[in-house]
């Protein structure tokens, strides 16, 4: 299956994530820029959606499904737009808009540029079917790193929490 190729065929029934280290996890998860885009615990941005109760929706395979293919289901608030003026065509994350401009986050690495289109200057503006989150996050890291990833996540940010218990 498609999670081997990234843990192995023993993964989820090994039950990696018990005796996590907190501290490799929190790294894993700002070294794959995750922080660009979500919040955890109040730290991050809000491209996203907030992952600090994701282990509510997601867990094991599903969030790691959720990782992998991020455009497979997008929330409607977190959706790309591809938006077309006269001179030029726009894909991102719209953060607002009014009947005056539509303000517009194009590179989920540096959230804070904002491009503001005048309305009177868009031709077309059409939801994508990709994620602003791109595929392939998880081709860069190890295996110990990417559960080290699903525990953060699992975890909600909380280092008190189980997975980061020794294991016996």
């Amino acid at each position: 299956p498609w999670q081997e190729q990234y843990l192995g065929p023993t993964w989820p029934r090994s039950r990696p994530l018990s005796g996590r280290s907190f501290i490799n996890a929190k790294a894993t998860f700002i070294s794959a820029t995750c922080t660009s885009c979500h919040r955890m615990k109040g730290e991050g941005t809000e491209l996203g959606p907030d992952l600090t109760e994701v282990d509510k929706k997601y867990k094991g395979a599903a969030l790691l499904r959720e990782i992998l293919e991020p455009s497979k289901l997008i929330e409607q608030k977190y959706r790309s737009y591809l938006i077309e003026t006269e001179d030029d065509l726009l894909v991102g994350l719209i953060l607002s808009e009014d009947d005056q401009a539509v303000r517009v986050a194009t590179n989920p690495l540096q959230p804070d540029e904002v491009i503001e289109i005048p309305v009177d200057e868009i031709e077309s503006k059409q939801p994508t079917t990709l994620s602003i989150m791109p595929a392939g996050l998880l081709d860069m890291l190890e295996k110990q790193q990417i559960l080290d990833l699903l525990a953060y996540l699992e975890s909600g940010g909380d280092p008190d929490h189980p997975v980061f218990k020794p294991s016996n």
